[in-house]
């Protein structure tokens, strides 16, 4: 009989789907004959673009399966995200029934969750084992933020108490969900290839100078980077460069010296790959930015956390001008050459090994 794992990405940005298709690649290199699947509203040519290895892509999204409201990629609109989630809560088991009648055709041996609750629950309800897989889990950001909402935070946390485990990555938000294990992983993602050679060979950046990548995430916000000023040496690539040059985000930020984003897990973690300077744009109230920004320095990284105006107008690159090459070889993490983090071995290997033996 084919074991068949069902993976679900919060479509809250692209992070959630970028731990998921690189620990989706470690499985497929390991584990060749389990069908794998991935539910998610994230777009699939963005999937496609960090794992083109075989699996299904299921486009559907649950009521709960938000995450956060945004006004921008940085501000979240605390009093509508709540309201939100007290509408689905309010229909009873609507939102339960959805996921049990869409894992009831997919026929799981094993789900597996970033990070929604009641994917968990609805697993659970069908007698399939489901672990979560991320940096944290969507409870813990909404009790940072509103611990008052004891509702609320009840429904998510007796969904997440169904799961066999909380596999959580490296850093990651300490879980205050009671019950299931919580078993430590790896930094989780899929550093991209180097393409400086490529940039200067088609003229888009010229001869010494040094690329610095912005990107703050999946989130949509009017961003003026052509206002930006940029330091002599070095040459500013955006999203947009990524479109119009046909490369992928991943290679650009492996082929950056600095990367400029907000405090989240996976460029985080590909910045980290490309050894480069980290210029984070401040996001005090976000549970996981002390947690990342400890890490990204503790690997011996500049990590710089820059007030929200510097992004406006002229914008947060002038520190660059005194920023030094990094020449340093980090120890376990082999550089902007395309290869997977340990996380993702660790998590290939706890799927197949204990929940899906």
């Amino acid at each position: 009989m084919t074991r068949r794992i069902v993976y679900t990405a919060t479509p809250h940005g692209f992070g959630h789907a970028a731990i998921l298709t690189a620990v989706m690649a470690s499985v497929a290199v390991r584990y060749p004959a389990v069908r794998q699947t991935l539910v998610t509203t994230v777009p699939e040519a963005v999937l496609r673009e960090r794992f083109s290895g075989a699996y299904e892509v299921v486009p559907h999204q649950c009521p709960t399966d938000f995450g956060m409201m945004m006004s921008s990629t940085t501000r979240i609109r605390l009093p509508e995200t709540l309201d939100r989630y007290r509408t689905v809560h309010a229909q009873g088991s609507e939102a339960l029934l959805e996921w049990r009648s869409l894992l009831g055709r997919l026929k799981p041996s094993l789900v597996v969750s970033s990070a929604s609750y009641m994917a968990v629950a609805a697993a659970s309800s069908l007698s399939v084992p489901a672990v979560t897989a991320g940096p944290f889990l969507w409870h813990d950001i909404i009790q940072a933020y509103a611990p008052g909402a004891v509702d609320v935070l009840s429904e998510m946390a007796a969904g997440y108490q169904a799961a066999s485990a909380f596999l959580l990555t490296t850093p990651h938000v300490k879980p205050t969900v009671s019950g299931p294990e919580a078993l430590t992983v790896g930094p989780v993602g899929l550093g991209g290839f180097d393409r400086r050679t490529e940039l200067l060979r088609r003229g888009i950046v010229r001869d010494g100078e040094r690329v610095v990548f912005a990107s703050l995430g999946g989130m949509q916000e009017d961003v003026p980077y052509q206002r930006w000023l940029c330091p002599s040496g070095w040459r500013l690539l955006t999203q947009q460069d990524a479109s119009r040059t046909g490369l992928r985000i991943s290679d650009l930020i492996a082929s950056a010296s600095a990367v400029v984003t907000k405090p989240g897990y996976g460029t985080y973690v590909e910045a980290a790959l490309a050894w480069a300077h980290l210029i984070s744009r401040s996001r005090p109230d976000w549970p996981e930015t002390t947690g990342l920004i400890r890490w990204y320095q503790g690997l011996g990284l500049p990590a710089e956390d820059v007030p929200e105006e510097s992004f406006s107008e002229a914008g947060p690159l002038v520190g660059l001008a005194a920023s030094k090459p990094i020449s340093t070889r980090l120890a376990g993490y082999p550089g902007p050459s395309g290869l997977r983090t340990s996380g993702a071995e660790d998590c290939a290997a706890l799927l197949m090994q204990r929940f899906l033996a």
